[in-house]
């Protein structure tokens, strides 16, 4: 057999109902290389591991890894990770799918861009019955105008998170084991994404290879439930942006992404009609002085007015185009 040459990394807890698509759409991938698929099982409770059985039984290119008690999403990556033979690893989430020719056109990129430490492609937004949303990640991002098409650690910091964790592949040298510091619970991606840019530009490749499902037990579903859950997954970005600056990121940057964060954050809480929150963020957000962008500045003296002129802002056509996707 060859050298293997791309690790497909599937972490899977309790998707019964989503994990048979996603395996057979990248054991179903043609490349002129050989890639390996490690499939981690972080102790489901559901019919998920009998379903990775019926289609993986003996297939040499999988690895299959069924843990006995639960140890979460960052434990399950990591095992996948330290288990990767591969040049290059890429992350598929057990409840999404690649689409044809993803490992090969990804695999393509990295080759072909040396200065890349990832690479990235845009998703279809699909929901629990993988019917098609209609709008893709790049177009609900709402800071994709200012992404180049190799970002860096700058971008990643002052805009954030603009690529979902599956339509990632990166280098298998920027892994480092045991990366996150232990009260960082919610939101990994941001911090591992953050750490692989110190080895290199993020690459985007403008074409559409898998879809990001949306449903209640995603991670971005249980994030939307709880207001304590939805603050501490913004105590973990601005975490990730003081790890950034002990990376050698600007100081004036990190502050900048700061801002941006703690307003994004106000933007959520006032759309949930949480006064209280969305007035002690945006006074977080900002001294009065400097501002993400015009936007918040306006936000920021409406909300000195009222609650209910801040809203009002926020909902109004000037704002609107702007205003989505905050804290995804």
């Amino acid at each position: 057999m060859d050298d293997i040459a791309v690790s497909v990394a599937v972490s899977c807890y309790n998707f019964e109902d989503y994990i048979s698509e996603c395996i057979t759409s990248i054991l179903s991938q043609n490349t002129d290389f050989n890639f390996e698929v490690i499939i981690v099982d972080d102790a489901s409770t559901d019919n998920s591991a009998n379903i990775i059985h019926s289609l993986i039984s003996n297939n040499p290119r999988v690895k299959f890894i069924q843990q006995q008690t639960n140890k979460g999403s960052d434990a399950t990556k990591q095992l996948a990770c330290t288990l990767a033979q591969g040049k290059y690893i890429a992350f598929l989430d057990g409840d999404d799918v690649a689409y044809a020719n993803k490992l090969q056109t990804q695999y393509d990129y990295l080759e072909n861009n040396p200065d890349c430490s990832c690479c990235y492609h845009d998703m279809a937004m699909i929901d629990k019955d993988s019917t098609n949303l209609g709008i893709s990640y790049f177009e609900q991002f709402y800071n994709q105008q200012y992404i180049p098409d190799k970002a860096g650690m700058a971008h990643l910091v002052q805009y954030g998170t603009f690529l979902v964790a599956s339509s990632q592949m990166f280098i298998a040298s920027a892994f480092k084991e045991n990366l996150l510091p232990r009260n960082l619970n919610y939101i990994q991606d941001f911090y591992y994404h953050v750490h692989t840019a110190s080895k290199g530009k993020f690459g985007r490749i403008m074409k559409t290879l898998g879809a990001y499902r949306q449903h209640e037990q995603s991670y971005t579903g249980q994030n939307a439930k709880s207001n304590e859950r939805r603050l501490e997954c913004l105590k973990n970005i601005l975490m990730a942006c003081d790890y950034a600056h002990s990376l050698g990121c600007d100081i004036e940057i990190v502050n900048r992404g700061k801002m941006h964060f703690y307003f994004a954050a106000a933007i959520y809480f006032a759309k949930k009609n949480e006064p209280e929150i969305f007035t002690d963020l945006i006074k977080q957000s900002s001294n009065g002085d400097k501002f993400f962008d015009n936007r918040h500045e306006t936000l920021f003296k409406s909300a000195k007015q009222s609650f209910e002129a801040a809203l009002s802002y926020i909902n109004s056509a000037a704002f609107s185009n702007n205003a989505q996707g905050a804290l995804k």
